[in-house]
């Protein structure tokens, strides 16, 4: 982590062992920050998420490699970086040249859109079958509860936050918690949408098992087109097909 910045810095290295030393120092402080979530520490894993970004918008090849170190074994931890990695992918397939983004602020979001569910007992997350309605009303409080915790350690940006608040909005209104639809949902938070569900398809969980990318993407565009913007959902599709 001292010297991650030398790292991607230095020519000698290749771009997959970056990448590799990138995910690993990436899921761990995901896990931490999951665990206990601090201001000081989840400021370190901003900082990395920062530099990592710089190095997926910077390096065409970055992109590709940070995918394949992405995990099917679902935990939180590793939901969160792979969304941050397949939405830092898409951001950077459908953004134009020119256009101004605060990308770091940007990708924090991606990589923090979960952290509101620090709090949620285990047994509900890794529940076996179908939640109660008092259980699923615990879970949709996450992103509510994201925003605040980022608020309370003053590290919230607007980016960060619109972010965290709507990643379950839906294009069609079908979403939480705010039942936003269309242009009332944030660019960024519909790419936060995208990566997020195709993450929940292609990871294993105690339910069934892992779909492979294709086949997520085939029961993305067939079962759930209404739930994504058109035009980033093609662009996510694009990506793959050049890097997945």
């Amino acid at each position: 982590e001292k010297y991650f910045d030398v790292i991607f810095q230095d020519m000698l290295i290749s771009v997959k062992s970056k990448a590799k030393i990138a995910h690993e120092l990436v899921t761990n402080l995901a896990r931490r920050v999951l665990q206990k979530p601090e201001a000081a520490l989840t400021k370190r894993y901003m900082k990395v998420v920062s530099l990592l970004t710089n190095f997926i918008l910077n390096d065409e090849n970055a992109i590709k490699h940070m995918i394949s170190f992405t995990s099917t074994g679902f935990s939180e931890y590793n939901h969160l970086v792979n969304v941050g990695i397949y939405g830092l992918g898409l951001l950077r397939e459908t953004t134009s040249r020119g256009e101004k983004h605060n990308f770091p602020a940007i990708a924090s979001g991606f990589f923090l859109h979960d952290i509101g569910k620090y709090d949620i007992p285990k047994h509900v997350l890794q529940k076996n079958g179908d939640l109660t309605d008092e259980e699923w009303a615990l879970v949709k409080k996450h992103p509510e509860t994201g925003y605040k915790l980022m608020k309370s350690m003053n590290l919230l940006s607007e980016e960060i936050g619109v972010i965290i608040l709507q990643h379950h909005e839906r294009h069609n209104g079908s979403g939480y918690p705010r039942g936003l639809k269309g242009d009332q949902i944030h660019r960024y938070s519909k790419i936060c949408s995208i990566a997020d569900i195709f993450d929940a398809l292609t990871a294993n969980r105690p339910y069934r098992e892992a779909k492979s990318s294709f086949e997520a993407l085939k029961t993305m565009q067939n079962e759930m087109k209404d739930e994504f913007d058109p035009k980033l959902f093609a662009g996510f599709v694009m990506m793959f097909r050049k890097h997945g």
